[in-house]
């Protein structure tokens, strides 16, 4: 499955569970995650990798930051891993 399949999965079930989400396309930082989401008033980020795609290292900073900031941010290789964030 390719990125962008998962990344039309992401979105829908966001927008399921009654969420807002963005997939990004330019930004003016480098390595933001894929999809930005707000749920329930929690900022989600998300990378989406293919079940072997790897992160880069800016990738990994941009995601401890958003962690750092008090949002949730991981990569994401399908629906399951984001709705386990969910709880």
């Amino acid at each position: 499955m390719r990125e962008q399949d998962i990344q039309r999965r992401l979105t829908k079930a966001i927008e399921k569970q009654g969420g807002w989400c963005c997939k990004t396309i330019t930004c003016n930082k480098s390595g933001v995650p894929d999809i930005l989401a707000v749920i329930d008033g929690r900022f989600i980020a998300l990378e989406v990798k293919t079940p072997t795609g790897r992160t880069s290292p800016i990738q990994e900073y941009q995601i401890k930051k958003i962690q750092e900031a008090g949002g949730t941010a991981i990569v994401a290789r399908s629906v399951e891993d984001f709705l386990e964030i969910l709880g």
